[in-house]
């Protein structure tokens, strides 16, 4: 129970702080660039959001139940969740292309349709393979993958903030993609061996993309329905209002982003619990903390 509430409290802290550095972070795009940039800015920050969850097919969550009742199987499903990242990347270079293409807005494709595929990449893989490691158990490590973008991505735009007119809409897309890689190369780095080490046939694959789509159209649907009103005010209204929308949608997404990942700490203990009720047993001391915590921050 002691390592559980540690690691609860390590997660609401990293989350949390993650969430302050991306705030700073934002507040300074929203300050540097023109209203118009920032409704596109925020356009690409959505859909590669939506797509992320679409293309992972809820691989992250599969895997993590596969591997935390199974751990022998580690290796073989990080291969699968590694090959299966790689396929669902090259779908996301035409996916990117008509969602700029067609949103709109006025998008320069020449310029914004590489850091916008690296940006989904690089979402897409994360999501993936955080399932191996929230199905072993290593909070620490996915804590570390959440906050090493956003150190990155405060860094870089007070770096870019510095410069003479270095800020614009196209660089800030580009840190965007490049401080998300930062995450995805951490993850790889520690998963490499089990990667690398000798090719395990993919022996269950169909069945975890079915197991994994019932929790993706769940969190598809949670992430479109905060999505789609400002997808939808893009095209009703002019590109001012909609930067000035995300801008405000953004801000309320502090706390709750923080819940959810609360949440994930939940998950990763009760896939490894060895019955049912043991299962809801680790759920109910996260759902208590974090339920008191977010009272008292919204109060």
């Amino acid at each position: 129970m002691t390592k559980r509430l540690l690691d609860i409290t390590l997660t609401i802290a990293t989350r949390f702080g993650g969430k302050v550095i991306n705030f700073l972070s934002f507040i300074i795009v929203l300050r540097e660039l023109s209203l118009p940039d920032n409704a596109l800015y925020g356009y690409i920050f959505s859909i590669t959001l939506i797509f992320s969850t679409l293309l992972d097919v809820g691989l992250r969550n599969s895997l993590a139940v596969t591997i935390g009742s199974n751990p022998k199987d580690l290796q073989k499903h990080t291969q699968f969740g590694f090959i299966f990242w790689i396929a669902a990347s090259l779908v996301s270079i035409p996916l990117c292309y008509a969602g700029l293409a067609y949103s709109g807005l006025d998008a320069d494709l020449n310029a914004l349709l590489t850091p916008t595929v690296i940006l989904l990449s690089s979402l897409l893989y994360i999501r993936i393979m955080q399932g191996p490691i929230l199905g072993s158990g290593l909070i620490g490590v996915f804590n570390k993958s959440e906050i090493a973008s956003r150190v990155f991505l405060l860094a870089g735009t007070v770096t870019l903030v510095s410069l003479p007119d270095a800020f614009t809409l196209k660089s800030a897309v580009w840190l965007l993609a490049i401080s998300q890689s930062t995450s995805a190369l951490y993850l790889f780095w520690l998963q490499r061996k089990n990667i690398f080490s000798g090719w395990s046939r993919p022996t269950g694959s169909l069945q975890l993309i079915k197991r994994g789509a019932v929790f993706m159209l769940a969190v598809l649907l949670m992430t479109a329905s905060k999505r789609i009103s400002f997808i939808a005010v893009g095209h009703v209204t002019d590109d001012s209002s909609a930067g000035l929308f995300f801008g405000l949608q953004r801000f309320t997404e502090i706390i709750t982003e923080v819940g959810m990942a609360v949440a994930v700490v939940a998950f990763s203990y009760a896939v490894r619990a060895k019955d049912n009720n043991s299962a809801l047993q680790s759920v109910i001391a996260p759902t208590r903390i974090s339920v008191t915590f977010f009272v008292v921050l919204a109060v």
